[in-house]
């Protein structure tokens, strides 16, 4: 007959081998690690994995505790320790995600463990080791992939954001307070924080936007803010709206630099590079289009053409670079003498031209008489000698006196009167119809 005495290893071989059967197939390495009153390291129980040559769940000595340290990577055994007493001193919990040397390989683990006080003043951590080298290695391409879209964000100056409607929640990325110009750390991004910093001549035109992406779900728009230092920046914001959160999400990019490029170009275009007023060219069109909507308008239309008496003996005498002060002068002067709607051109070297809508041809004499006596009292100044003279100009004035009026002809007419006030002793108006 068997008793009770002779059952006991029996039955505790017996949990002992299912207790390591159920260590096998566990996603980990089960420890407890002990720390004990003078300091000395063992793990009085480890799964079978602990150790590369570990066969069975075991007591691992303090001799082999230290081997188990040194599968610990060197960069990351420091953060380990410190993480060790850090959990002991402060009586936590320990956690701590680092890389270990296992089967000829650098593997990332993350242990978690349970303290609690063991024998004989000893500290005692219950927990597991898991292998964490694949979701790592996700999170390290991650943290790569953001850090060059940041990069590239910067580089082209692009933000990403999001925004409730609702409650006015904004996420600003770290691009996007740069566009602003604001610093980080003391802005709260909203969206009241975004209208204060609108050009407010663009402010209609995001509010209707904002409408349209009502209907639509869209936000595409160009607009203009104002940074705190006063300078004035151009932004492209794109943005689309999740259904099933109400949020709008989406980019905004700094386009200053390539809306003062597409300026610059439309001057080459448009604009005379010396006197800043239109070329030949876009005066022509503006004029044509002038013409036009007098014709609908059955209104009257005055041309202008005007021209500097003597100006070759002004470069010879001063110089080119006197003469194209000249120039500009006389460009800014005649420019602030009309009004917004006429159309003032350069169109051959000392030549201009004016369309002067809803004018007659007194009026337009008028209007030219005004302009000769404006230059005739002006003043210039050598650029060398500092010699100061001055210098008249000749007018040519003509009217439209049909529809569909021609511009040539009239351009035409223009300066067949302004060649007659040359003949007839220059710095006069003279007119032709």
């Amino acid at each position: 007959m068997t008793n009770d005495t002779d059952l006991a290893p029996k039955v505790l071989g017996h949990l002992e081998k299912k207790l390591n059967q159920i260590i096998s197939v566990a996603p980990g390495v089960i420890f407890q690690f002990q720390i004990d009153a003078n300091g000395e390291v063992s793990f009085p129980f480890a799964s079978p994995r602990l150790l590369d040559d570990s066969t069975s769940s075991a007591a691992v000595p303090p001799e082999s505790a230290k081997d188990v340290f040194k599968l610990i990577h060197a960069d990351d055994i420091e953060r380990v320790e410190d993480s060790i007493v850090t959990s002991k001193v402060k009586s936590l919990p320990w956690q701590c995600d680092f890389r270990v040397h296992h089967s000829g390989r650098v593997k990332w683990v993350r242990g978690r463990a349970n303290q609690e006080q063991g024998p004989n003043n000893s500290t005692v951590w219950n927990g597991m080791l898991l292998d964490i080298t694949d979701l790592k290695t996700a999170q390290l391409k991650l943290e790569e992939s953001e850090r060059r879209l940041h990069e590239a964000q910067e580089l082209a100056s692009i933000g990403n954001w999001y925004a409730k409607m609702e409650t006015g929640e904004v996420y600003w990325s770290d691009v996007v307070f740069k566009i602003f110009g604001l610093e980080q750390a003391h802005t709260s991004p909203s969206i009241e924080l975004v209208n204060r910093h609108i050009h407010p001549e663009d402010i209609e035109l995001l509010r209707e936007s904002e409408e349209r992406a009502k209907e639509l779900g869209k936000i595409d728009i160009e607009y203009r803010i104002v940074r705190p230092d006063g300078t004035i920046g151009w932004v492209h914001s794109i943005g689309e709206l999740n259904l099933l959160n109400g949020t709008y999400h989406g980019t905004i990019q700094d386009i200053t630099e390539r809306k003062l490029a597409e300026r610059e170009l439309r001057e080459l275009a448009t604009t005379d590079p010396l006197t800043k007023l239109y070329n030949r060219r876009f005066f022509v069109e503006r004029a044509e289009s002038t013409i036009k909507l007098c014709d609908r308008l059955e209104k009257p239309i005055a041309v202008v053409m005007f021209d500097l008496d003597r100006f070759k003996v002004v470069n010879d005498t001063y110089g080119h670079a006197t003469g194209d002060i000249v120039l500009q002068e006389i460009a800014r002067e005649v420019k602030a003498q009309l009004r917004s709607e006429d159309v003032l051109g350069r169109i051959g070297g000392e030549e201009f031209a004016i369309t002067l809508p809803d004018t007659t041809l007194l009026q337009g004499v008028k209007v030219a008489e005004k302009l000769r006596q404006k230059i005739e009292e002006m003043e210039f100044e050598c650029t060398v000698t500092n010699e100061r003279f001055k210098l008249t100009c000749s007018f040519g004035v003509t009217e439209s006196q049909t529809k569909h009026e021609k511009l040539d002809k009239l351009l035409s007419l223009a300066d067949n009167a302004l060649y007659a006030a040359k003949r007839n002793g220059r710095n006069r108006v003279e007119t032709k119809v």
